[in-house]
This record gives C-alpha cells, sequence and structure tokens, in this order.
C-alpha cells in the first residue's frame, strides 16, 4: 500500500531545498579562490568589490619553474552571467634551469576580456588575457597572450 504522507513530505522538502535562502543571497564583497593560465600560473586569487561594478583582484601563485604576482581592477556585469574586462601588471620569475635558458624578474601590463558565472556564491571564470613589456633578455617574448579560469568563493 502507497502511503501518502511520504509522497507529501518529499514534494514539502523539495520546494524547501529550492527556495533556500543561500540560493537567493546576494554573494559578500569578499571572494577567495584558485586560478590557472596565464598569468596566474596556478594562483591563490583575492577579490573585492569596491563600488558598483568594479572590483580589485590580486593572485599569487607558482607552477614548474614560473612563480607569478599579479593585480588588477576588473568591471564587471552583474546577474547570473558576468562578461568583464580588466587591466592590471604583475611580475614574472622564471627560475634558472640547467638547460642554459635566461631566468629572472620581469614585469608586465596586463589586459583582457572575460566571463564569468554566478552559482550563488560560487563564481567559475574563463578569460583571455594579453601581456605585454615582458623582458625579452630574461627569455621571455615581448608580448605574450593565453588562457585562464579559476572560480571564486564569495563570503
Amino acid at each position: 500500500m502507497e502511503r501518502p504522507w511520504s509522497t507529501l513530505l518529499l514534494a514539502v522538502l523539495l520546494v524547501a531545498a529550492t527556495a533556500l535562502p543561500c540560493a537567493a543571497e546576494e554573494p559578500g564583497p569578499d571572494r577567495l579562490g584558485l586560478s590557472a593560465g596565464v598569468p596566474h600560473t596556478l594562483s591563490l586569487t583575492y577579490e573585492r568589490s569596491v563600488v558598483g561594478p568594479l572590483r580589485l583582484q590580486g593572485s599569487v601563485g607558482s607552477i614548474v619553474i614560473f612563480s607569478s604576482a599579479c593585480a588588477r581592477a576588473l568591471v564587471a556585469g552583474s546577474g547570473r552571467l558576468q562578461p568583464y574586462a580588466f587591466a592590471g601588471g604583475g611580475v614574472l620569475y622564471k627560475i634558472p634551469t640547467d638547460t642554459g635558458t635566461s631566468d629572472g624578474w620581469t614585469g608586465y601590463a596586463w589586459w583582457g576580456p572575460g566571463l564569468r558565472l554566478r552559482f550563488g556564491r560560487l563564481y567559475v571564470w574563463t578569460e583571455w588575457s594579453f601581456l605585454t613589456g615582458l623582458n625579452t633578455s630574461n627569455g621571455y617574448d615581448s608580448n605574450a597572450n593565453g588562457p585562464a579560469a579559476g572560480v571564486l568563493w564569495a563570503f
């Protein structure tokens, strides 16, 4: 024999789960997460909403022979799907290797477009980064570009 109360209970639980406050909650001004790609390497990233669409972001990271530190300003849309543009700068350090390639520090200007998707307090993002002004005497091309992606958690 079927139990009608169990069906009703299941329906009530499903409605309650989709209406939880955290699903509709506005994210806090601070975000922390992981980034990977150009020029982030593999980085810990912090972002702060300043005013309106303006956000400031910094990241520090390392991967194999490269280390990086960068900061930038973002102007991002609001809502669930958020296109954005950014500009900033940073430094890269390439450690010496036994292959004879150049090593050392280089600074760069950093800009590009991106897109992020918000799921409550979780942001998933991807972008294309352009770097200019890299030090060619350290084995870098003067300009570089490439993809990056990451996740941020708002608190």
